[in-house]
């Protein structure tokens, strides 16, 4: 133990005499981060290391904090000058872009910048409880770099995915995208379709979500609000085809077949209805292509709230694919046909209401659907 404290005040009192010849600012520093490594490591620790830690301080400018010199010295010097610049990033003598030096054994990331040209701030970090990770982003863009740090950052619910680094910033150094305020329905969509795959996607989404709430005039956002972009399913859905539409009576009836629809206020007929709610429809699931077009018709203009229309819709799917499943364009629903629906719902429900409400959903449908041909045999 004694051999051990006079070794320690031995190694103290070598580093001391080096760091007297420097200038009174570079002193000052070195002396600090002296102070700082006798409480972060042990006295065995000081003394094994009292050699690198004199090169350190002989041979490396305490006051030069110029990048590229940074790097070399901490690629030259290893471990005793990544702890000097993680000293003074603590301190707030480093600019945050040297937040990365914090990660365990950065040395693979700096030789990364060194080799490729690139600085400290293409280096993004991320905070997932306990770990921290880091990446290079490859773009000169320091905007884009800038919305992704911001993003992780904020982050709450997702999780750390290198692919979706790599993609978020060659899209948006393709598209210009500089800020938030760049960006629009157009974007939003095709960002998140040309995703490599679905966890991509779904981080596309996250990040889309979190730059969108920050803009204060959100008007632009015709198709993909905030009620949009807040839907867990939303990935899920523009993969699979489905287009966001506002509700307006008067307006055409969308031709795809698949809808997000977005009620505006004449459509809220139903204290469940709020004007962020949005309801998914599925026309594609109708074999026939005359019959699928005229349901979407019954959505869009008859007079019943949207949301009925939607807890419904299943029903007639069901009911048209039972009969209906060519194409033929001469579409006539007999009796017998109502008959034979009217026993299959008998035989499979029991509860009277289940009955009656299947069964009245669908004669609503047919009673549209004899007066379309009414109208279209009299326009004839």
């Amino acid at each position: 133990m004694k051999y051990m404290n006079r070794e320690y005040e031995k190694t103290l009192e070598i580093l001391k005499k080096e760091i007297e010849k420097l200038t009174p600012e570079q002193a000052e520093l070195y002396k600090q981060f002296i102070d700082d490594q006798t409480i972060l490591y042990t006295r065995s620790t000081i003394i094994s290391e009292r050699n690198k830690l004199r090169q350190l301080i002989v041979n490396v400018d305490p006051l030069n904090w110029n990048e590229k010199y940074i790097f070399n010295t901490i690629l030259a010097h290893r471990a005793r000058a990544l702890d000097f610049y993680r000293y003074l990033y603590k301190n707030e003598y480093l600019g945050s872009e040297y937040r990365f030096l914090n990660k365990r054994s950065p040395y693979k990331i700096i030789q990364e910048l060194c080799d490729k040209n690139l600085s400290a701030k293409n280096v993004v970090c991320c905070n997932m409880g306990s770990n921290e990770y880091c990446q290079i982003v490859f773009t000169q863009n320091r905007a884009v770099i800038h919305m992704i740090q911001d993003f992780y950052d904020g982050l709450r619910h997702t999780y750390y995915l290198p692919s979706f680094v790599d993609y978020i910033a060659l899209y948006l150094d393709k598209h210009n995208v500089n800020c938030n305020e760049d960006l629009s329905d157009a974007l939003i969509e095709d960002c998140i379709l040309n995703a490599p795959n679905y966890n991509t996607a779904l981080n596309c989404r996250y990040f889309l979500a979190q730059c969108i709430s920050k803009i204060k005039d959100k008007s632009h956002f015709k198709l993909y609000p905030m009620q949009i972009l807040s839907r867990s399913t939303l990935c899920k859905e523009i993969l699979e085809g489905y287009k966001t539409v506002y509700y307006n009576k008067i307006d055409k009836v969308p031709t795809f077949d698949k809808w997000l629809l977005l009620p505006n206020e004449e459509a809220i007929c139903s204290t469940q209805m709020t004007s962020e709610s949005v309801l998914p429809f599925n026309f594609s699931r109708v074999q026939n292509k005359q019959l699928r077009d005229i349901l979407k018709e019954w959505v869009w203009v008859t007079t019943n709230s949207i949301r009925s229309r939607n807890k419904v819709l299943h029903i007639i799917v069901d009911f048209l694919n039972m009969f209906f499943l060519d194409n033929n364009k001469h579409i006539i629903i007999t009796q017998s046909i109502c008959a034979n629906y009217k026993s299959f719902v008998q035989s499979k429900w029991n509860i009277h209401e289940s009955r009656s409400a299947r069964i009245h959903t669908v004669l609503s449908f047919v009673h549209y659907l004899d007066d379309w041909y009414y109208v279209k045999k009299k326009d004839s």
